[in-house]
Parts: structure tokens; sequence; C-alpha cells
């Protein structure tokens, strides 16, 4: 009997390799996701929708990946037994079931059994415990897998070419899709927050005095208990306190225990990853090649891609002794406090928290200087769980007199006790004088300040990548990839900010949510992620998951459908929604008579460009700045452009070289320019014969209404 294996990666088919050694068994590896799906005339010319069914779906080798394909299907096609050893979550079960589902459709006699081997590590005891307990194949969880890449495909290719196709390609390709819509709803809210912010003024008044302590006289600044948002109740507060006036502190004092935080699962890993290291979340969770990606492929860690927060269920206190030991040696600190480390609520069905299985060393592992630093990191996190709670002394102090309430509070650490071995916990520490109830205090002044409400933050990539964790959009291995897509489709600016990059969204992106909204607003919210998540996570978990997957698949593609009727009903308002410019409304190329439509280049210039392209290059410019007025038209029989410079309005033809220009020089009356300075990126007219800035006049007489 043939058995083959089948991994995700070639690391990992290594690392099987060398525990698997049994006659007549095969260990075979892919690349990631070698099989992808299609549709008969996805190469053809565009058009929308292009709804395909399950049965209509084609599988076929991704361009760079047929000869990894082939070397699989050379050595499992007699195979009598297929086991499943890819990464033991949705997306890895769908690519070895994509690679079976292949082999199915091109050799109709392969009918192998499938097996599962569950693989939460690369130790060699995983792997043996692994291989002699081979469990059923996972089809519930493959074709959950399977189902997102079929609608996330769906979504993507109809949404996608309707914008692009509505828009008469006007800004190029116009991606959209399930995940990546709303990702950028939540940033056009944000900015849009932050556009129509009007800061509020209001007022902190601080009262000062003095009061002994242990003989020594020390200065205790409270602040008034309550907003106030006009300046005569400031002064009011202020003018109420005199130099030498004696109050009296209320004082309490209690203690605030701080547990450990629990250990890291895939999403948490990016976050404070990123946040501690400076290491982009991408760059942690690339399923490919990121570090914790390489981490595990080396022996060093647990499968990185986890949602649990929850060590393994049939750990017992001798296997938490055994573990505590590998992290005292791995970080060099003394864990005591507990035996049994703090874990955290959320779990995964099928794998525990992020943590370190093994030690490195130069000699054995050589590890970059970031791979040292995510070791290191998920290291402390695990062993902040096994010692005691930091404990902080809080003493709170608070003043009533005359009518008038102030406060403060002081914080002091007592305990270290986990934050010595995860030193990244940010402490709120607050010195204050070390007051007792009843103190008396004489008053030094009293201070108003003035101060604004200020607007909510730009969302950053780790912000972005929790509110997606939250609301259960895309994976812990899309989500960085996701907002990186954004950006280079112009939707999405990185700006960056001190030490921060921050995300802005483009005209081009705010366009985007603007139509959808109003045409598909099921895609630009989580409404529909919230409803597909519950179709998969009842595929891969219920019984009776064939059922449900039928289902789900026919509910989401019915909705899909119902979209895009939409748009083609609406298709001409779309593309004035999008580009300013009715399609109805065609310029004639001067040049070669072909239509000229309006387009957006790369470096993002509006120009309209000849249909007839290559063959005619006749194209003419319009700033960003300037609005098409097809209503009235050039004497030439050209669309006129208008604008705005120095406070005045200017008429011009659409082509800048036009002798029938209404835009005319003031004193020698020839046709103007108008163009941009590089120093101001502001708007200029110039007139070439005069030398003269930003003189002309308007002859009116050859325009035509239209």
């Amino acid at each position: 009997m043939k058995t083959v294996v089948i991994c995700e990666k070639p690391n990992v088919a290594n690392k099987v390799k060398a525990v698997v050694k049994e006659p007549n068994t095969r260990i075979v590896s892919a690349h990631g996701h070698i099989v992808e799906l299609g549709f008969d005339g996805e190469d053809e010319k565009w058009t929308y929708p292009v709804i395909t069914t399950l049965k209509d779906i084609l599988l076929k080798p991704m361009s760079n990946s047929a000869q990894t394909l082939q070397d699989i299907i050379d050595v499992a096609r007699e195979a009598d037994v297929l086991v499943s050893a890819t990464d033991l979550d949705r997306e890895g079960s769908a690519i070895f079931l994509e690679i079976y589902l292949y082999m199915k459709e091109k050799f109709k006699d392969f009918d192998p059994e499938l097996k599962r081997m569950h693989l939460s590590s690369l130790s060699k005891s995983e792997i043996k415990k692994a291989w002699s307990n081979l469990q059923d194949f996972d089809y519930g969880r493959s074709y959950a897998g399977f189902t997102r890449n079929y609608q996330d495909m769906q979504w993507g290719i109809n949404l996608t070419r309707a914008l692009t196709l509505a828009s008469n390609s006007y800004f190029g390709v116009m991606s959209s899709g399930r995940v990546q819509t709303p990702m950028l709803k939540f940033l056009v809210e944000r900015d849009m927050k932050i556009d129509k912010f009007e800061p509020k003024t209001y007022f902190n008044v601080k009262l000062k005095a003095e009061v002994v302590v242990e003989g020594k006289a020390e200065l205790i600044t409270l602040l008034y208990d309550g907003k106030i948002t006009d300046v005569q109740k400031a002064n009011t507060i202020k003018s109420a306190f005199k130099p030498g006036d004696k109050i009296t502190l209320g004082v309490s004092d209690s203690e605030n225990k701080i547990p450990p935080p629990p250990p890291f699962n895939g999403t948490s890993l990016q976050v404070n990853g990123s946040k501690i290291t400076g290491i982009s979340p991408k760059d942690i969770a690339n399923r490919s090649n990121g570090v914790a990606q390489k981490l595990y492929e080396s022996s060093l860690i647990s499968y990185p891609g986890t949602d649990s927060e929850k060590y393994t269920d049939d750990w017992k206190e001798p296997d938490y002794a055994e573990f505590k030991k590998l992290l005292e040696t791995a970080t060099g600190e003394t864990l005591s406090g507990r035996n049994i480390p703090i874990t955290g609520r959320k779990s995964d069905p099928a794998h525990p928290c992020i943590r370190p299985i093994s030690l490195w060393d130069d000699d054995t592992k050589t590890l970059s200087s970031r791979e040292k630093q995510i070791y290191d990191l998920i290291a402390r996190r695990c062993s902040a769980g096994f010692c005691e709670d930091g404990v902080d002394s809080v003493k709170r102090v608070k003043v009533d007199s005359k009518g008038h309430k102030f406060k403060t509070t002081g914080r002091a650490v007592k305990n270290e006790g986990w934050r010595t071995v995860y030193p990244y916990y940010k402490k709120q520490s607050n010195d204050i004088p070390n007051v007792s109830d009843g103190d008396i205090a004489t008053v030094v002044n009293v201070i108003s300040e003035s101060k604004e409400t200020k607007p909510p933050a730009r969302f950053n990539d780790i912000a972005l990548i929790s509110l997606c964790e939250k609301h259960g959009l895309g994976t812990k291995n899309t989500r960085p990839s996701m907002i990186e897509k954004l950006v280079k489709r112009g939707y999405v600016d990185v700006v960056p900010k001190g030490k921060k990059n921050f995300l802005r969204t483009t005209a081009e992106g705010r366009n985007v949510i603007k139509v959808l909204d109003n045409y598909a607003v099921m895609v630009t919210g989580t409404e529909l992620t919230e409803i597909f998540n519950g179709y998969m996570d009842g595929i891969e978990t219920s019984p009776d998951w064939e059922t449900i997957y039928q289902h789900a698949n026919h509910d989401m593609i019915r909705q899909l459908v119902d979209i895009m009727d939409e748009f083609v009903h609406n298709e001409r308002q779309i593309c004035v929604d999008l580009t300013g410019q009715d399609p109805d409304e065609v310029v004639e190329c001067p040049k070669c008579g072909h239509d000229m439509l309006l387009r957006r280049g790369k470096s993002g210039v509006r120009f309209f460009g000849c249909t007839a392209w290559p063959d005619c290059e006749c194209s003419f410019f319009i700033n960003d700045e300037e609005t098409i007025r097809s209503s009235l038209k050039c004497g030439c029989g050209l669309f006129t452009v208008s604008g705005n410079v120095g406070k005045r309005d200017y008429l011009r033809c659409l082509n800048p070289d036009c002798d029938s220009s209404p835009l005319r020089c003031e004193r020698c009356g020839k046709p103007l320019r108008v163009g941009r300075s590089r120093k101001t990126e502001k708007l200029y007219i110039l007139c070439r014969k005069c030398d003269d800035f930003n003189s002309w006049t308007l002859n009116l007489d050859g325009v035509k209404k239209v």
C-alpha cells in the first residue's frame, strides 16, 4: 500500500521526512497555494457580471507552480492513502483539498483514502505523535477554506470589473472585495470624522498647594473635578481661592493588582510584536516567509496562525514544570509565583497558543536579529504567565472646598511581579507626596489653562488590524497584505508622522466607498462578513457540513447577483459619480475622429485619451482643480475647462494649444496656457509672449452652449 504525505512548504516536508521513514511512504511538498480557481473566458475581454457556479469552477495550476504540482502528481498518482500535512487551519486544509480535487478531475480513477496529520508544532515528538495517530480527513475545515477562496474570487472579480468598467477604466483597475472594501470603509469613516471635526474649547483649572509631610514642605497639584467649557466658570473657580487659603485633603489608599497578559495568539503577536519591535505586522505574519513562520519551520515555536490563548488541553503539572524550565533557560529569568500559567479566553479547536518548543543557539540554529527578537518576545510573554501579579499602590486625593471639587491620583509600583520578565507593559506611574487623610494644605496658586479638543487619530496598520480582528474581517495572514493592496491601488496614502506611519484615504478611495454605499452597501459594511463567517463556522464544525456548504454558497452568490444587477442598472450614474464625466458625453479626437475618454494616468494625472491609442497618441491633460464644462464648447468643438487662479475664474479650451480658446492675454490677445508652479504647486496663467503672469481676459464669442 502506497502512502503519500503532502506538506505545505519544503521546510516542513524536510522535518516530516526526518521522522517518517516507513517503506512505501513518500513525503512531497507544495509551495503554499499551487492550484487556483478560475472560470471559462476569464482571459478574454472584460465583461460583468461573470457569476460562476460551483460546478463550473475550474481548477488550474498557478502560473509559477505548474512544475511543483506536476512533481506532486507524479508521486501521488498511484497513492492508496493521501495524507494532508498542510497547516492545520482553513487555508492550509484548502491548499491540500484543491490539489486533491485537481487530481480527481484530471484522473477519474484517482480515489485514495484521505487522512490528516494534526501538527501544532514541528518538534520530532509532535511529528511522531501525529504520524502514529492519523486522523480522518478534515472535510469540513477544508471546504470552509475552499468556500472562502471561491467566494472571495467571485466577489472580488465581479466588483472589480463592475467598478473598472463602469468608470470607463478612468482610474485603471479599481479593485474591490469582501474584506478589502469594509477595511477601506473603516479608513474613510475615520478620515471623514477628522475632516468634519471642529475643535471645542475647554478649560483645566489646577490648584497648587503646599503640604507638610514628615516635616518637609511639598507641592501637590489637583485638577478641577468636572468639565469646564466657558471661560466665565473657569475664572469664577480660579478667583474663589487665594494664596494662603487652607484646604483639607481627603485621602484613600488602595492596591491595584495587575495580572499577567495571556500568551500570544496570531493576531496579538502581530499587534504587540509590531509595537514592541518595530517589525511590521506583515513581516511578522507572512505565511510564506514571515518571521514567525520561519521560527515555526525551525521547530522553535508552535504554530503561529492560531487563534488560541490557551495551552494544550492534555498538559498536566509535570508538563508545565518542564515548559517552565525551558522558558527560564530561554530568558535567563527565574520564574516564581505560579505553577500553572495564566491563559486567556480565546481558544482554537486545532491549535494551542504560540509558545517556544525548543531552545536555539548559534551553533545549531542561526537566527536573524528579527527572529531573535520575536522568539524572545514569545518566550517572555509565556514566562509572564508563570509569575505573580504586579501590584501598584494607588493614592486618591480629593478636596471639597468653597463649593468646588478637585482631585488627583498617585500611582507607584509596589511589586513588579511579572513585569520584570515582560518589561513592555506601559506603567501608569504618577508620584505625589505621601499625604494622609485629613492633612491640611495651603493654597499656593490656581491656574486656568485654555485647551482644545483634538480630532481622533488616523489609523495605522496596527490599529486597523486590531479593528478588523474585532469584526472578523480577513485572517491573520491576509489583513497586512490587504492594507498593502489598498495603498498600491491608490485608495490609501501612507503618511509618516514621527516614528509611525498613518493611513489616509485618497479622493479615489473615498469615491469608491461613496459609490458602493449607494449601490452595494452590503459590501462596505461588516454584515456580509458576519453572515459569511457564520456559514464558514458551520461548514467547519457541523456534522451536516455538506448541506451548509451548498446553502452558504448559493445564498452568497444570490446576494452578489442582486448587487451586480444594481450596478448594471445604474452604470451611467456610477460613471458620473466616480469620474465626474457622463459616459454619453464623448469628445471627438481632433486628429483621427475616434472617441476620447477621460482617464487617470499612473502618476495620478487626469487626461482625455484617444481610444485609437497607440495608433493615435492625441491626449489633453486636465488639472485636478479644474472642472470639465461639457455644456460649454469651444469654437473648435471641444469641451471647455474652468478653474480659478488668484480668486478669478477662467475658462479655457480642453486643447491648451487651441487658437480659439476663450482664455486670452489681456495685453496681446493671444491664447494662454495654465501651468503649475513646482515650488508652490499652485496653478498660474502665463503669456509667454508678454512674459506676464495671471493677467487675462475671457473672449466668449466663440463659446457655444449645448
